[in-house]
Order: C-alpha cells, then sequence, then structure tokens
C-alpha cells in the first residue's frame, strides 16, 4: 500500500520513524495541508494507509523550513525529538503532544536529500546526538539534557557532511558516515577517528548501521558498494594483571618508539597454537595481530598503530601480549606521532 504526500515542504527523502507504542503505525517528517512543516502519523491497513497530520508546525512560520531528522528515547519513548532543517532543536516530553524548541542554538542544517541525523544514547538517559553540515559550524554536537543545551563533539572530524550516525548498544562507539569517509567516536578516547585508512575507499559514505549480532558496523557509500568493518573485542587486562605476567619469551620490539610501523619478533623452542594482541594504557584490547600457529624459531609480525577495526590509534603507551601454548610473555612500545 502506498500513501501520498501531501503539501510540498518535504525533503527529497523525508524522515521517518516507527511508532514506538504501534507495529503498524509510523511518523512522517513532511509539510503542512496548509503549509508550514508538520509531522504526520500513518497507519497502515490491508489496502489503504490511514494519515493523521500533527498540529504542530516546526517551521515556526519561516518560508522553507522542513523537517529534517527524528527520533524517540529507547529508555522513555515519551521523550521525542525533532532537527529542522535551519538547525532548531525540539524536545517532547509527552510523545508529541506538545513541544519546546531550545532557545538561542542553531545546530547543524540539514543536507537538501538526506536531511540530518540524531541518535538517543541506548544507556544514559538524555543523551542526545545530533549531525547534519558542518562546513561552517562543528557538524556533531552532544547534549545530556535531552537536547535543552548542547556541546560542540568535533575533535578529529573534519568540518564536513554528516549524514548518518549508528551507535553500538554500550553508547561506547558512535559512528558517523560523512561526505568525507567513515569515522568513529571512542568515547574512552573522547575523540573522532578515521576508519577509512589505507583500505577502504576514498568516497562519500551516506549510510550506516551497526550490526550488534555480528559486531560490525555497516556503511553504504555513493557508487563504491557496501563496506564492513568488524569491531574487534574491547576485553580488558587489569594493570595488576599486566604487571605479574611472566616473560618467559623475549619479545623485541623496533623501532621503539615508533611512528608509524613496528616489528615484534620472537623466537619459540616449539611449533605451538596461540595469538600475539596488542593492548592500550587502560588495559584494553585495541587490536589482535595473529591467531593461529606459530612456527618452532624465529617470528615477525608487522603493527601499524590501528585497530583492528582498521582506525588510527592516538599516540601513547602499548602492550604487546603473546601467548604461545602455555607460555605468556609481554613488551611495552610507545606510539609516536
Amino acid at each position: 500500500v502506498t500513501w501520498d504526500f501531501v503539501g510540498s515542504n518535504y525533503l527529497w527523502m523525508p524522515p521517518i520513524m516507527e511508532d514506538p507504542s504501534a507495529v503498524d503505525r509510523c511518523y512522517i517528517g513532511g509539510g503542512g495541508s496548509e503549509g508550514g512543516a508538520h509531522l504526520w502519523h500513518l497507519t497502515a491497513h490491508v489496502l489503504w494507509v490511514g494519515a493523521e497530520e500533527q498540529p504542530f508546525d516546526f517551521s515556526l512560520e519561516e518560508d522553507g523550513v522542513r523537517v529534517s531528522a527524528m527520533e524517540y528515547s529507547p529508555i522513555d519513548p515519551n521523550f521525542r525529538y525533532v532537527l529542522t532543517s535551519n538547525g532548531s532543536f525540539f524536545l517532547s516530553t509527552d510523545a508529541g503532544i506538545s513541544w519546546d524548541i531550545t532557545p538561542a542554538f542553531e545546530g547543524p542544517h540539514g543536507h537538501y536529500f538526506y536531511g540530518s541525523t540524531i541518535i538517543a544514547s541506548p544507556v544514559t538517559f538524555g543523551r542526545v546526538y545530533i549531525a547534519g553540515s558542518g562546513y561552517s559550524n562543528p557538524p556533531v554536537y552532544v547534549s545530556d539534557d535531552h537536547g535543552r543545551t548542547f556541546e560542540e563533539m568535533f575533535d578529529g572530524l573534519p568540518h564536513t557532511l554528516v549524514y548518518e550516525m549508528a551507535i553500538t548498544p554500550d553508547d561506547k562507539l558512535l559512528f558517523a558516515a560523512t561526505e568525507v569517509g567513515p569515522y568513529v567516536y571512542i568515547r574512552d578516547e573522547n575523540r573522532w577517528f578515521d576508519m577509512a585508512a589505507v583500505t577502504a575507499p576514498d568516497q562519500v559514505y551516506w549510510t550506516v548501521d551497526y550490526v550488534a549480532p555480528i559486531n560490525t558496523v555497516r556503511f553504504g557509500t555513493y557508487g563504491r558498494g557496501i563496506w564492513d568493518f568488524v569491531i574487534d573485542s574491547t576485553a580488558s587486562l587489569p594493570e595488576k594483571e599486566i604487571a605479574a605476567l611472566p616473560t618467559e619469551i623475549e619479545l623485541n620490539a623496533h623501532p621503539n618508539p615508533f611512528n608509524s610501523r613496528v616489528n615484534i619478533d620472537f623466537d619459540i623452542e616449539d611449533k605451538t597454537s596461540g595469538e600475539l594482541k596488542i593492548y592500550d594504557s587502560s588495559g584494553r584490547l585495541v587490536a589482535r595481530l595473529y591467531k593461529g600457529i606459530f612456527e618452532a624459531g624465529a617470528n615477525s609480525f608487522v603493527w601499524e598503530g590501528k585497530s583492528s577495526a582498521g582506525f588510527e590509534l592516538p599516540s601513547g603507551n602499548y602492550l604487546a601480549l603473546l601467548v604461545a601454548g602455555e607460555t605468556v610473555s609481554h613488551k611495552k612500545i610507545v606510539l609516536l606521532k
């Protein structure tokens, strides 16, 4: 079944949001039967679609302003958020019955085709991320009070267009599909990182989804297909446990400190299974260089200062941890950029 848009004040691809209270209903951000920018509440029937125009006008009677993004809090769906094409942010605490605008705030404007994007944290009630055009202002902002106030959040992210964002269920990683590539915000590092490195295409990234069952972030590009990035484990190794580890096999790292790549070498007496991993200074696993069979004698591996997901890691102290059979050894490595 289909529904014909009413009015003309829509984006080319108007935002759509499921109704959290009913599986056969959704909201679409559009124009109004008599102008303006309204939400439409759609209900799917067997042969037709019912449409109810919501009363609030998000354009505030300003010509050309469109509904650019919508979202609701997964923690309490009564809290709902709307961003317009001119960067105005609106909050509802009663499931869309009434709306309040954030005063004295102009957020990212929406792209004429895709609009902008809103992500509500799945674990921190009140935390909201918004993103859009960042040419003349930061492309991403964050709020911890449902959008009543915002802070800039773009350290490591260029002034560009952010088309879409996705988030992990633990709110530790935030992904952005941008005009200049795929980016990830790591909460523990408090900054953005380029995920493309040298393997993914230098292209516009229009869409992004996080597929939790396979721990994968999936980007759609403009003309270069779909690219998956598998997110490695974030398991950590306690500091006391690191200090107590034996060093029965001598690990060599050269150069150390290093800038772009380091060689990690070691000798073992017998062929055995094992793995070589990299931890950061907080004890968090950031890269798994190898898992399989080590040959007897000399073994050598190269680490380029990147996580297993392919994004650049910051300067700092890291730990190479070797598990070979029942033997565990480690080596401190310093990355300087």
